[in-house]
């Protein structure tokens, strides 16, 4: 009995410490994968502004791939089509039938470190079937896109089409997203995003196509399943059916949506000018108006309930349209003066402008440090008191109690004391400050986003806060700070109780009763009667 429990505390701690271990390497790994994602973003965008490096996009159809280049002069131009095998197709269609992302899967969060690890390790991840069926292609787009344009393509950005099984997967280095596997099997380097920003995490084929015609925004009934239907007029009927479903589902989604906004019907694919395919889109078209007045039964639709109401975008290029968004969408990245040149308003890249009041109290404490000091020159060389020097002391300490006010309520994102181009509200004032001065903007130095660029349909936040709302902060700041005085002092408590119990030695007293001396003040005592403290 004796010797099991000797050989059980000798040995006990081992699987601790082997999850110490694990934990710490997951988390350097973690590190390292960022450092190297920093990395190469920094090495592109200093690359892509310096070198005019091209932006590259693939997009991964259902049943091909395409690519498309996008030059530092805004030219883009497609490279290179390349149809999928059957194995590509089958997987592509399994993938879009799949009804929950992989990230969510049953035991999909537990292994996630796993793969992580494995990825530090420079494994690929799970996936290997997916992946590799998808680096086939993504391989394929990237020599027929090298030999095209004479080339060595480094990184790329992917596009496919809005599939559930890639929610927020795509660009990412993510180690649990396939795509990314794929990129490196290819030998593609998977584009970094910066998660600060306001990113499309996935770049959806509607938003690439929709960037490809200088605009911003069903597996069921592909041109193949015609073929299996009772009849081509039962297809085509089905069709429209099921996107009128669609329609009305979105208008009547939320009590509070305003269906007289414009719709947007957007068509994309090789196949998309088929004229069947647009006459059902026409006919949808005609009666998404008569869905809304249904739905609104307000007496507006009666002269606004029109078919210009709708807006069909047919892309001048169908089969290379998403693969030029996804490099316009790439190139904007590369290079900040590049979108700030061609007037794009990138949510988050572009250099902004930003007022530091902070800065104007400081360019005050020096304008009234050079007056006192004219006030004391006068009172030493002529013996006589400036008539206003008191109340000019007493400015100068006012504003340094101010500046130092001004300090305590920095704040990352609404601090009271900055208007940064981000924030619409401070974005109009800006613009109209500047529009008195005719050289202002050439003036004036760019700097760096704080954060997320708003739009005129974001709520502004109240210049420091209205009273409830700093209330509530306070009020939850100072819990956070009470939980975690109180979770320290359960730390200094209850570790020491443990280190006595578990390990029985001189020493163990000794380590305890310094844990003990070092708890905070007013921390919860408990008084330990145990033969080990006395050792």
């Amino acid at each position: 009995m004796s010797s099991s429990l000797s050989t059980h505390g000798r040995h006990g701690p081992t699987f601790p410490n082997l999850i110490s271990f694990l934990i710490c390497l997951l988390a350097v790994s973690s590190c390292i994968q960022q450092g190297e994602s920093h990395k190469t973003s920094t090495f592109i965008r200093k690359e892509g502004t310096a070198a005019g490096v091209v932006a590259f996009g693939f997009d991964l159809g259902q049943s091909y791939g395409t690519s498309a280049a996008r030059f530092e002069n805004g030219t883009t131009i497609p490279l290179a089509k390349v149809r999928g095998s059957a194995e590509y197709t089958a997987l592509m269609e399994q993938i879009i039938r799949r009804q929950t992302p992989d990230w969510l899967s049953a035991g999909g969060h537990w292994l996630s470190p796993f793969r992580a690890l494995k990825r530090c390790l420079g494994l690929i991840p799970s996936h290997s079937h997916e992946s590799t069926v998808l680096a086939e292609m993504i391989a394929a787009l990237k020599a027929a896109s090298e030999v095209a344009l004479q080339t060595r393509i480094e990184a790329v950005v992917v596009t496919a089409p809005w599939m559930l099984a890639w929610v927020s997967q795509i660009p990412d280095r993510h180690p649990d997203w396939v795509v990314n596997n794929a990129l490196t099997l290819a030998g593609l380097e998977p584009w970094p995003t910066d998660h600060w920003f306001n990113e499309e995490f996935y770049l959806g084929e509607i938003n690439t196509v929709l960037a490809s015609e200088e605009r911003w925004e069903y597996t069921r009934y592909g041109l193949d399943r015609e073929s299996q239907a009772t009849s081509s007029a039962q297809f085509w009927s089905e069709l429209k059916g099921n996107l009128l479903s669609l329609v009305k589902q979105h208008a009547t989604r939320d009590e509070k949506y305003n269906c007289l906004n414009p719709f947007t019907v957007l068509v994309a694919g090789e196949a998309a000018n088929t004229p069947e395919f647009l006459d059902v889109m026409h006919d949808v078209i005609r009666a998404i108006p008569g869905l809304c007045a249904s739905k609104s039964k307000t007496p507006e639709w009666a002269k606004n309930g029109e078919i210009d109401q709708v807006e069909f975008i047919i892309p001048n290029d169908l089969t290379y349209g998403a693969a030029k968004g996804a490099a316009i969408w790439l190139r904007r990245r590369m290079d900040w003066t590049y979108c700030a040149e061609i007037g794009i308003v990138d949510n988050g890249m572009l250099p902004s402008i930003r007022v530091n009041f902070a800065e104007l109290q400081r360019l005050r404490l020096r304008q009234l440090q050079h007056t006192l000091v004219d006030h004391a020159v006068t009172i030493a060389t002529t013996r006589t008191h400036p008539e206003n020097w008191p109340k000019d002391l007493r400015e100068y300490v006012q504003a340094l109690q101010d500046y130092d006010y001004m300090g305590q309520r920095r704040q990352p994102r609404a601090d009271p004391f900055l208007v940064i181009g981000e924030r619409y509200v401070d974005r109009c004032i800006l613009e109209a400050a500047m529009s008195l001065e005719s050289n202002a903007k050439e003036s004036l130095n760019l700097v760096g986003p704080l954060g997320f660029w708003e739009t005129k349909d974001t709520q502004p936040e109240p210049v420091g806060g209205t009273r409830t709302d700093n209330y509530r902060r306070g009020w939850v700041k100072g819990f956070y700070a009470r939980v975690e005085a109180a979770a320290v002092g359960g730390i200094f408590l209850i570790a020491p109780m443990w280190l006595m119990v578990l390990q029985s030695t001189m020493y163990t007293g000794l380590v305890a009763t310094t844990l003990r001396g070092a708890m905070p003040p007013g921390a919860p005592t408990i008084e330990l009667n145990h033969p080990a403290a006395w050792c």
